[in-house]
């Protein structure tokens, strides 16, 4: 239905989801960012990525991983999940919110993701001369 609409779209989902040719989007990719979490994001209008960064050692409170005790989860990457990876002042800090609970922070994805993609809707309307009423642009 979102194809024949013609319209932009955009859809989120976590690897292994069926979309059709999605975009990835990692922490690694942005600065301020200390969380590993990819999200794959399909659109119908051309969107790039930014190089995706290696992945650094998480953070972890499993005993069993050979860097337990060795990382600072106020400083280091994280996992954000239901694994209980990190405290939630930790996860609120690497995924840049500061108003969710943990379980809603484990479904969450940065806000800086939907920017990224934000912009690159903007400029694609923009292009096409075209900006449907309920979009905003402030200078």
């Amino acid at each position: 239905m979102l194809i024949r609409s013609g319209l932009p779209y955009i859809i989120e989902n976590v690897e292994g989801a069926p979309l059709l040719s999605p975009l990835i989007l990692c922490g690694t990719m942005f600065k301020g960012l200390r969380v590993i979490r990819h999200r794959l994001f399909e659109t119908n209008f051309p969107t790039m990525a930014p190089a995706h960064g290696k992945h650094p050692i998480c953070h972890t409170f499993d005993k069993r991983k050979g860097q337990y005790g060795k990382t600072d989860e106020m400083r280091d990457f994280v996992s954000v999940n239901g694994g209980g990876n990190c405290s939630v002042a930790a996860a609120r800090d690497a995924m840049g919110i500061d108003w969710m609970t943990k379980n809603e922070l484990n479904e969450a994805i940065p806000p800086i993701y939907t920017t990224h993609i934000g912009k690159q809707l903007l400029s694609y309307l923009l292009g096409k001369n075209h900006v449907p009423m309920r979009v905003r642009i402030d200078a």
